[in-house]
């Protein structure tokens, strides 16, 4: 009774029972019966009532049954016979709860790693050499596979399989679909035995297309039309020149309240660039940490290099200790056994004719001197102040910082989420089947943004009045390659210890 005087008169009740379970498994159409009144259908028991629509009378003596006249008066409510409203379920005091009865705990058992294939006929799908090579088990490949080398196996109703998210196959099929001498000892080969094979490779094998026809087309129709438009334009649109006109001002402000550059820091104030005399020795050359000085590291530190191994290692340390260190980084190739190859994969350049340093392209792009080169603070501030650009971010895979300039309000909070951001791109992008992203440009709080990601950097810009032209993403891709490249581990020719 109490929550009977607590209820408002004209309230509506919906039954939902009749509506098909959302989330339920397989098909799911819009059946005649689902209770959904659209337009000016006339409702009927158990149906969902919009807007307009009249809910259906209840018969008075169940109306009276349920609640008296004296009852409503009670409540200050005036009784309305014509739209009865179905009253609220009655609660029984202390009512017994049901007992359920406990399932006995079955037996735990050992269940397989493995799910065994299922039965039938297979389809081909096509695999590297070295992937199915790598499923085997332990000590049967005979030796690793050449590159592009592939194998096409017959796997058991692999749609069904790719469903449930584990494909595998029988070891004794996959080894007799193998070229000859890929195993060991074919003959061990049990049947019972199980492979499971790499599900990356069985998607793009199967293809887009076989997937898309497996894939149920009935859909739910919901009628849409009574839905207010969230994309409608507003009456009033904004004044572009006004918005244009306060970020200039917003860019004076803060030119204006920057403090002046800290010599000491070791940050020199960018000036327009000069190139340098070629005579400029490497040994004046500030390189980031986590690079390798060729004039002061151990056969042991040198072994870090891509391509540098114990012998290779050694003889560098025998040059420099006869010829009294190295003066250049292209010294290099007088050491027995470092070829144009291996030259590149120490230190990250090519070894053309003119041997110029990566260090001076980059500070042509930049417009600063080579000793600056490697202060991430001083390539911000180079990007920041070049024409077309606002703010510059230069940050790692760990969504930290490594440096920025005209962006302070939102450096680290935009700098955290780009990570995880270029990670769920890059994903997407390769279940697509397309390349790999390159730039990725986005508009948050109508300021431009374009992120040009490498293996080891992050390299963002803001870009002046939300305009970005080919030229621009064109620059930020070639200096994204040369911070990539400041950032890796590789030799350089230091002064020595």
């Amino acid at each position: 009774d109490e929550l009977r005087r607590r209820t408002p008169e004209n309230f509506r009740l919906y039954d939902i029972s009749v509506f098909d379970d959302p989330f339920k498994e397989g098909d799911a159409s819009l059946t005649e019966d689902a209770g959904l009144l659209l337009d000016d259908e006339e409702p009927e028991a158990g149906g969902l009532l919009l807007d307009d629509e009249e809910a259906p009378a209840q018969p008075a003596e169940e109306a009276s049954s349920e609640r008296s006249p004296a009852e409503q008066a009670d409540a200050g409510q005036t009784p309305e016979p014509e739209e009865a409203v179905p009253p609220a379920p009655q609660v029984e005091e202390e009512a017994p709860k049901p007992e359920v009865p406990q399932p006995e705990e079955p037996q735990a058992e050992e269940a397989p790693a493995i799910p065994p294939p299922p039965e039938g006929e297979g389809s081909q799908v096509t695999y590297t050499l070295e992937t199915v090579l790598r499923a085997l088990p332990d000590g049967l490949a005979a030796e690793e596979a050449q590159e592009d080398a592939t194998v096409e196996l017959s796997v058991p109703d692999v749609l069904s399989q790719l469903r449930r998210g584990v494909v595998t196959m029988s070891l004794s099929d996959v080894v007799s679909a193998l070229p000859d001498g890929a195993v060991k000892d074919a003959g061990a080969v049990t049947p019972e035995e199980v492979v499971r094979l790499d599900l990356k490779q069985t998607v793009a094998g199967v293809g887009l297309d076989a997937l898309t026809a497996e894939t149920p087309q009935s859909v739910r129709i919901y009628d849409i039309e009574w839905m207010a438009d969230p994309f409608t334009e507003p009456d009033e649109k904004p004044d572009l020149e006004a918005v244009r006109t306060a970020k200039k001002e917003k860019k004076k402000e803060r030119a204006a309240a920057a403090p002046p550059p800290d010599d000491s820091r070791g940050s020199p104030k960018v000036t327009v660039y000069k190139p340098a005399a070629d005579t400029e020795s490497e040994l004046e050359y500030y390189e980031l940490p986590g690079n390798i000085n060729i004039n002061a590291a151990s056969p042991d530190e040198l072994m870090i290099l891509k391509g540098v191994g114990r012998h290779i290692a050694e003889s560098i340390v025998n040059y420099r200790d006869k010829h009294d260190g190295f003066s250049s980084v292209f010294d290099l190739f007088k050491v027995d056994g470092i070829d144009e190859v291996r030259f590149r994969q120490m230190t990250g350049m090519k070894s053309g004719q003119k041997r110029r340093h990566r260090r001076k392209r980059l500070a042509a792009m930049l417009k600063i001197s080579a000793s600056q080169v490697a202060d991430p603070a001083a390539v911000a501030q180079a990007v920041a102040r070049k024409a077309g650009f606002e703010g510059c971010i230069i940050s790692d895979h760990d969504g930290l910082v490594l440096a920025q300039d005209g962006l302070d309000e939102v450096a680290d909070s935009f700098a955290a989420i780009l990570p995880g951001m270029l990670g769920r791109i890059s994903h997407s992008m390769d279940v697509a089947g397309l390349k790999v992203t390159g730039t990725v440009s986005l508009s948050v709080e109508g300021n431009l943004y374009t992120v040009q990601g490498a293996d080891n950097v992050i390299f963002s810009a803001c870009h002046a009045e939300n305009m970005v032209s080919e030229a621009d993403l064109s620059f930020m891709r070639k200096v994204g390659r040369e911070l990539a490249w400041l950032l890796s581990v590789r030799a350089y020719a230091g002064p020595k210890p």
